[in-house]
């Protein structure tokens, strides 16, 4: 039969090489201690045997069919079962008869046929002769289907014939053992396992061999699983036992081997040491035993796609492949186990090997101890780490192994000790491992990229460490990982004495030490010792050229608390150190050594550090030139010099006098400054100063210097409690408190504070030219209080809130003010009685120089967190006189006007939004009040980025003055949004509704119910348009009109319905219509206007009862019927509603006819009254009420008038009538108002001038209110009789009030006093 393939590495056992041993010797030597009679014994029982043989061939083995009954007796016999044989024939082979058995039947006890065998082919051994029993030589079974069957109760049948229970029933099996050799080909075997529950196991092509020699049983199975299962089953065996009654002691070893088996469906048969879900591949696995106890496995393996789990509660562990030899020797004192050319692949890409591994553990006894040893190739220690997570390990082990994370790679490794692993009392370590990585588990430090290589004892060794790119972290002594971008160390171990002690304790020793990482370089030198307790005695130095600052904190070791930490980290931001030394020296168990010998020592040159805060939220410094030294527990900080923005510090010095006093470490700043104030006003807005200052320092602008003197206390645990004190003296300043106030020059005081509030307790500045004086407190509230007292003047003033309207103020009166400062607001009050000031502003604010007119003046200023945006509240109070308050949003760079309030006799109420002015006043005249509030408005418009927003307007006003004219009770409303008014107007002098639109130059829409034009005397005056290109106020071209009043009355006169439209564009203006209509008259007209051309307007009257019509201008007595045409065109410079006299030219024409004026007044006297020079004045005003008793009757009135230059000429000017004709010629000024006319009357013409110079008068009279001033042309030229010129020539000169009339002689013959006087009024 094959032989079992061994192990490489396994050597004979000593049984076998004695055995060996013995038999060949005794074979050699055997010969040499015969004498010769033995041999002939020997040749003698040769030939008898050779007889026997030859009759047994011949004469016996014939005949042996003839005994089959006989055979089948002694099988059963020998089995213990009823046997049957079919058939049977007897042969020889070479010296051994052949049996050859035909229908083999075995029957159990139940005379059942258990065992069918359908051909055996059995050579005879001649043992049987000796042992008197059937022995075979060879036993062949060809083809059998064999059903072997194990039951629950263990016990296994053999197509239900048992053979492993010893006593009576083990006979089969024994029987089969005696045989020499037992072969089966070609068979079928089924195998039932009713105690694992499993399901047949059939194996086709099966062939078994079997080769027993006494004890010793050599077997091989070949079979064919299904194909599912695996491709072949190979088993071999050798085994040495007596018989199967004794199974349990038997021993042996036995050979298995699989190829392309899917292992998990074997675990069915099969039982496992470890839970396979999944795998495929092949095995071969060598086994060896003694009874039950296992002495050693060695298994090959080749697997893909494998689930392993090692435990019920632990994962499952998927590998893409598995290869590799392990080796296992168990003894009862020693363990043995080996891994070659180990390699394994997981799933998610994790790989091992092909390495190696050996272990060895020898159990203690009396003779020795125990006793280990380990060994390793190359292994990845991450992956090994990852993979214990698959391992059954304890479970505080697996949660540090863990947390602590490792990885790299162990480059090789020798490691015996002895004695129990507890306590080892002897070890020698050799080993090499590269890029370690371990995370900080409790007390045990981390570190990464850590490569070590160690030789040495227990009692002395060598070390060499290297770091290149990695880190150490000791969480109990640093607080953060100390990065090594390389650490080189040499050292090693031994036992010495300490100092002053007479035993021997574990010294490491570091010969050399380098240190190199992002922040410094550095040597290290010293030694570690151990002490009978405690961390042990530490003795290290270090020194470094330079370092980096930003990085003391992760080298300061850790104190109670995290308060030091954070602060150098928070604190300590930039710089560099130099020559910086380090020491540490000392029981381990007093440090940092405050009242105990040792030293730990910090110390070196700091060389443009930074100190970003020398307290958590006050700013530090930079450009530090100095010192920091950490001497046990206090560390001092000292800068020769620095700075802070650009101000110089000097002396000064940050302290922590304990670091170890936990939970009371407390932090000292000292320090002196000089500079700029607004550096200083900088470092308070970045300080918390800044939330008890609010916007008023961020909003302060400063110029000029000052000195500080500054000391800080900061309980690090609770700086909240922060204390501080400071002084800061300047002089010489200007100071800017909210950019809507102006600056205050010169300053000079003392500011002090505290982490409470600041105070000023004097302090001096000059203010809109005035010197005031101030002192200042933080209050109880936490506000800061600011009071001062000053004078101001009308001109400073205008500098606080810039507007022209000041310039209607002068003087100076004395002022307090009032400054509140808290968070985001500031308050400013100015309070006067305005003594000393004179207000030339119309009434109702005239006011002289001793009046008392309280004045309150506030401005708030609020600003927004991390804004620049800001909004400001004015309000100006003036007695219970005018109140006005508006809104401001500002930026950086300009403030716009949001909202607004004006109101007279009344407190202002500023609207959400947009502009309101309310109140009630007695008398304003709009004239005298129009260029101040230009001059406001102006002011809002260009120092406040504009009005904006809504315009609501309500006043009443009991005397409103407008353009010379009087309106009686007006009550307005007005609303003005997006540049467009809306009005409504109630009065007995002004009713309807209007509405205006600020776009382009303007328009007006007005429907009125009533517009009624009362002059007041002495009134409008008109600005020359020419003035007006000069002066402040450029001259504007008119808007466009639609305006429309039912009732349109002017003095008395009642003129009927006035309708006027006018457009206007950027060339001209043009006056499209003005009318006005009346029952008895129509007056028509039209213009235009241009800038560089002026104004030009034709008209047109038309009246068909002249004497109603003359009633209407309140001459209601003057004329009698009567039908009137005058029309004409007029041009002047300027506006159409500034007359302009000298630059005026036009053309009048009058016509009337068919009147009379009413009857004068009868006497004897009336025509002599013509004549006399006293009566001259009534003439020119056409008094004939001393010559026309009846009234003066005339046909017609004609003439043309021209006017050039503002001087009305004309030479045709005729009145005729039935009783005199009256002849004009001559000039009139209009811009002086002067005369020089020439009239001549003839009685006997019976017509007169008077009507024709009342039309013209009443004409242009009633288009003037329309279109500006030229009712003074006929007031002026037309408003007295003529009466007294009657017949005569006169000259009338002079002035329009007061007028010169001289005769210049008569043509007519003045009738005696006996004739009769003509009758001048005769009817026509």
């Amino acid at each position: 039969m094959a032989d079992i393939p061994t192990d490489s590495h396994k050597s004979p056992t000593w049984r076998t090489r004695l055995a060996a041993a013995l038999h060949w010797r005794s074979l050699v030597r055997l010969p040499l201690h015969l004498p010769r009679l033995a041999w002939r014994f020997l040749w003698l029982g040769f030939f008898v045997l050779a007889i026997g043989f030859l009759l047994l061939r011949y004469v016996a083995a014939p005949q042996i069919a003839e005994q089959r009954e006989r055979i089948e007796q002694a099988l059963s016999q020998q089995l213990g079962l009823k046997v049957q044989i079919a058939a049977l024939d007897a042969n020889w082979q070479g010296l051994r008869p052949e049996l050859s058995i035909r229908g083999l039947k075995i029957f159990d006890h139940e005379n059942r046929v258990a065992l069918e065998l359908p051909q055996i082919e059995a050579s005879m051994a001649w043992s049987s002769l000796f042992y008197r029993s059937l022995r075979l030589y060879r036993l062949e079974v060809i083809k059998p289907e064999l059903d072997l069957r194990r039951l629950a109760d263990g016990r296994i049948f053999i197509a239900g014939l048992h053979i492993n229970s010893g006593g009576a029933d083990s006979g089969m099996g024994d029987l089969v053992l005696g045989q020499r050799q037992v072969v089966i080909r070609d068979a079928r075997l089924v195998w039932t396992d009713e105690q694992r529950d499993a399901p047949p196991l059939a194996l086709d092509q099966v062939s078994f061999r079997l080769e027993n020699s006494g004890d010793s049983h050599r077997f091989a199975l070949l079979a064919s699983p299904p194909a599912a299962y695996s491709a072949n089953l190979d088993v071999r065996g050798d085994l040495y036992g007596s018989g199967f009654k004794d199974l349990a002691d038997w021993r042996g070893s036995i050979y298995l081997s699989l190829d392309e088996a899917d292992l998990a469906v074997w675990q069915k048969w099969l039982d496992y040491p470890l839970a396979l879900p999944r795998g495929r591949g092949g095995i071969r696995t060598w086994l060896s035993f003694d009874g039950k106890h296992l002495e050693s496995l060695t298994a090959d393996v080749a697997l893909a796609d494998v689930a392993l789990r090692f435990g019920k509660e632990l994962p499952q562990l998927d590998l893409a492949s598995l290869q590799g030899r392990v080796t296992l020797n168990a003894r009862e004192d020693e363990i043995n186990f080996a891994a070659e050319r180990l390699s394994l692949a997981t799933q998610d890409g994790l790989r091992v090997g092909p390495t190696r591994i050996g272990f060895r553990y020898l159990m203690a006894d009396d003779q020795r101890p125990a006793q280990g040893s380990f060994s390793s190739g190359e292994l990845d220690v991450r992956v090994l780490s990852q993979l214990s997570a698959y391992l059954p390990l304890p479970a505080d082990s697996a949660r540090r192994l863990v947390e602590a994370a490792p990885s790299g790679r162990i480059v090789d490794c020798k490691l015996t000790w002895e004695g129990p692993a507890e306590k080892i009392e002897h070890f020698e370590l050799s080993a090499r491992a590269e890029a370690l990585s371990l995370q900080p588990v409790g007390s045990f430090p981390g570190f990464t990229g850590l490569s070590v290589q160690v030789t040495g004892t227990e009692r002395k060794g060598e070390f060499k460490l290297g770091v290149k790119d990695g880190a150490l972290s000791v969480p109990t002594a640093l607080t953060e990982s100390m990065l090594l971008t390389r650490l080189d160390l040499a050292g090693g171990w031994s036992y010495e004495k300490p100092k002053g002690s007479a035993q021997e304790a574990l010294t490491v020793k570091i010969a050399s030490g380098r240190v190199v990482n992002p922040h410094t370089s550095a040597d290290v030198s010293g030694y570690w010792q151990a002490r009978a307790a405690g961390p042990g005695y530490l003795d290290i130095h270090a020194q470094a050229k330079r370092a980096q600052l930003d990085a003391v904190w992760r080298y300061i070791p850790k104190m109670p608390g995290d308060y030091v930490e954070n602060w150098l980290h928070e604190s300590l931001t930039a710089g560099r150190g130099e020559d910086l030394r380090f020491q540490l020296t000392g029981d381990l168990t007093q440090f940092p050594f405050h009242k105990s010998p040792g030293a730990f020592r910090l110390e070196g040159k700091l060389v443009d550090a930074t100190l970003e805060t020398f307290a958590p939220g006050w700013p530090g410094a930079t450009a530090i030139q100095g010192s920091l030294v950490l001497d046990r527990q206090r560390l001092t900080i000292r800068a020769d010099k620095a700075r802070y923005q650009n101000v110089p510090l000097r002396a000064v010095k940050v302290e922590i006098p304990d670091l170890m006093d936990e939970g009371k470490q407390v932090l000292t700043v000292d320090g002196k400054a000089s500079g700029a104030t607004t550096d200083f006003l900088h470092y308070v807005n970045a300080s918390p100063l800044e939330k008890i200052a609010g916007s008023f320092t961020r909003e302060l602008r400063a110029s000029g210097n000052g000195n500080l003197d500054l000391h800080i206390e900061v309980p690090l645990h609770d700086a909240l409690h922060t204390r501080v004190k400071g002084d800061y003296r300047f002089a010489g300043n200007t100071l800017r408190l909210i950019p809507a106030l102006p600056e205050f020059s010169e300053a000079t005081g003392i500011l002090g504070f505290t982490e409470k509030g600041v105070s000023l307790p004097g302090a001096d500045a000059t203010f809109l030219g005035k010197r005031v004086r101030a002192t200042g407190v933080t209050e109880a509230d936490g506000s800061l209080r600011f009071d001062g007292q000053g004078a101001i003047t009308m001109a400073g003033l205008r500098k606080l809130a810039p507007n022209p309207a000041w310039d209607h103020l002068s003087g100076e009166t004395a002022v307090t003010t009032l400054i509140r400062v808290r968070h985001n607001l500031v308050d400013v009050s100015v309070d006067s009685n305005l003594v000393g000031v004179i207000s030339e502003l119309p009434p109702p604010m005239v006011k002289d120089v001793a009046e008392r007119w309280p004045l309150h003046f506030n401005v708030r200023a609020e600003s927004r967190d991390g804004s620049p945006e800001s909004s400001n509240t004015w309000r100006v109070k003036l007695d219970q006189r005018v109140d006005v308050a508006w809104g401001e949003s500002c930026s950086d760079k300009q403030c716009t006007l949001t909202r607004g309030a004006v109101a007279v006799g009344e407190d202002a109420v500023l609207p959400a939004q947009g502009w309101r002015v309310s109140g009630i006043v007695k008398a304003v005249n709009a004239e005298q009040w129009q260029p101040v509030i230009e001059d406001m408005l102006a002011g809002f418009g260009a120092g406040s980025g504009g009005m904006a927003g809504e315009l609501a307007v309500a006043v009443q006003v009991a005397d409103l003055r407008v353009a010379g004219h009087r309106f009686r009770d007006v009550n307005g409303k007005a609303l003005r949004r997006d540049g467009n008014w809306t009005l409504r107007l109630d009065g007995p002098d002004l009713a309807g509704d209007l509405s205006w639109s600020e776009a382009g130059n303007g328009s007006l829409r007005a429907r009125l119910s009533q517009l009624s034009l009362q002059p007041v005397v002495g009134g409008f005056e008109p600005v020359p348009a020419l003035v007006t290109a000069e002066g402040r106020r450029p001259l504007r071209q008119p808007p466009a009109l639609d305006v429309v009043a039912e009732h349109f009355r002017l003095r008395s006169m009642d003129l009927g319905k006035l309708s006027l439209q006018a457009v206007s564009d950027d060339k001209r203006w043009q006056l499209k219509n003005i009318s006005l209509t009346a029952p008895d008259m129509v007056i028509t007209g039209s213009g235009v206007w241009q800038r560089n051309a002026g104004t030009r307007l034709d008209f047109k009257l038309s009246s068909e009862d002249a004497g109603s019509m003359l009633g209407r201008f309140g001459q209601e007595n003057a004329l009698r019927k009567g039908a009137v045409d005058f029309e004409g065109n007029l041009a002047w410079a300027g506006l159409p509603t500034t007359l302009h006299y000298p630059s005026m030219n036009g053309a009048l024409k009058l016509k009337a006819s068919d009147g009379q004026f009413r009857k004068m007044e009868p006497g004897a006297g009336r025509l002599i009254g013509i004549l006399s020079l006293q009566s001259l004045p009534r003439r020119i005003s056409l008094d004939f009420r001393d010559v026309f008793s009846e009234g003066f009757a005339f046909d017609s009135i004609t003439g043309d008038m021209r006017v050039e230059a503002g001087v009305l000429n004309t030479g045709d000017l005729e009145v005729r009538g039935p009783a005199a004709k009256v002849f004009l010629t001559g000039s009139a000024d209009l811009a002086h108002e002067t005369l020089d006319m020439h009239v001549r009357v003839q009685p006997t013409l019976s017509e007169t001038v008077a009507i024709g110079v009342i039309v013209g008068q009443a004409a242009v009279g009633i288009l003037n209110p329309a279109v500006g001033a030229a009712v003074y042309l006929g007031q002026k030229l037309l408003r007295d009789p003529v009466e007294k010129i009657f017949g005569y020539d006169y000259a009338v000169t002079g002035a329009w009030a007061d007028p010169k009339v001289e005769k210049v002689g008569s043509k007519l013959s003045v009738p005696a006093a006996s004739e009769p006087a003509v009758d001048l009024s005769a009817p026509r």
